[in-house]
């Protein structure tokens, strides 16, 4: 259950969302304002759209790669060669799978291709001489 006996009253700790969505706390003084905040707070997440927690990213992982040369893989001598090589990992190797589901290589993947598309560049590593 979600509510629980504490030392200042009674804590409301939900996450509507599970384990990766947005997570609730309060502190109220009774069990019954526990109750009615626990279902408000319910109701509140599945009728608006605000308070629901982020979709997960719908994308193939194919979308990615495209994603990642028309932002990065463009600008490389051998862009299309890296391109025609990660199509190939991913259709063939990881089966065509969505990349929200768990895929940390496609997560960074993505962040990197839209980092790189608004114009931010990652610093280069500087090595002693």
């Amino acid at each position: 259950m979600a509510i629980k006996k504490a030392s200042a009253g009674w804590l409301v700790d939900l996450q509507p969302g599970g384990r990766g969505g947005k997570r609730f706390r309060k502190t109220l003084p009774t069990k019954g304002e526990a109750l009615a905040f626990e279902a408000w707070l319910k109701n509140k997440v599945r009728e608006v759209p605000e308070w629901a927690p982020a979709r997960k990213d719908p994308r193939r992982l194919s979308d990615l790669v495209e994603a990642w040369y028309s932002g990065h893989g463009v600008h490389l001598r051998n862009g299309e060669a890296a391109k025609a090589k990660l199509a190939q990992v991913v259709c063939v190797k990881l089966c065509k799978k969505v990349a929200g589901k768990g895929c940390v290589i496609a997560r960074i993947t993505a962040r990197r291709a839209i980092a790189r598309s608004g114009g931010i560049r990652a610093r280069p590593v500087r090595r002693p001489a």
